[in-house]
């Protein structure tokens, strides 16, 4: 499996395949067919319930920091377990909690994950949110939303501001204006990955968020 590639029971997740649709993912599953996902998908596989799942907070490429809060709206089986993974693909941190209104209908959820301590290597992670089947524990529903760990692209991360570009400039001179040095300008191409396809290649107009310390 290719570095920042992620495959886990079945659900397969390319973020350069995801670049280019816009963040829409895919799963697969022995028997059914693919199906397009989005940060809201609905289940509906026979001898399951019907669930929905709508991940709202974080947005595809967000840049978060250790503390990563997880929100949304779930729900379809009365109030029902939900899991979420967040993993680059070298470790992994999971967990689970409950959402729906106890009638059937959807309810709110929100979690804060502290990933301080994991053993994190890249700076885009990815995270899931999915429900277990009660038929045989395969993993339903699954929302996969890929972010930009903060403090993996600049070391004591606090937030980020944003800049937008205007004609003559480069990556190097933004990088100098923000960091001290235009040889920080990998750090405004790994904070913005649905924007920076190449380095050399900026357009006026473009927002690029700018992480700092």
């Amino acid at each position: 499996m290719a570095v920042g590639k992620v495959a886990v029971e079945g659900v397969t997740f390319d973020p350069d395949a995801a670049a280019r649709t816009g963040g829409t993912l895919t799963r697969g599953r022995s028997e059914s067919p693919r199906v397009p996902l989005s940060p809201k998908n609905i289940s509906k596989l026979d001898g399951d319930s019907r669930m929905i799942i709508d991940m709202q907070q974080p947005r595809p490429y967000d840049i978060v920091g250790n503390q990563i809060q997880i929100a949304g709206m779930a729900g379809g089986a009365f109030e029902a377990n939900f899991n979420y993974r967040i993993t680059e693909g070298h470790d992994e941190l999971t967990g689970n909690f409950m959402a729906g209104d106890g009638g059937g209908g959807h309810g709110q959820f929100q979690l804060t994950v502290d990933v301080s301590g994991a053993g994190f290597m890249l700076n885009r992670i990815f995270i899931q949110v999915f429900h277990a089947s009660a038929k045989d524990g395969a993993e339903l529903d699954s929302v996969f939303v890929p972010v930009v760990l903060g403090p993996k692209v600049v070391p004591g991360y606090t937030g980020y501001v944003e800049h937008t570009v205007v004609g003559g400039e480069t990556l190097w001179g933004i990088a100098a204006r923000y960091y001290g040095s235009g040889t920080f300008y990998y750090r405004l191409v790994a904070a913005n990955p649905a924007i920076i396809i190449n380095p050399n290649v900026i357009h006026p107009g473009e927002v690029i968020k700018v992480p700092r310390a």
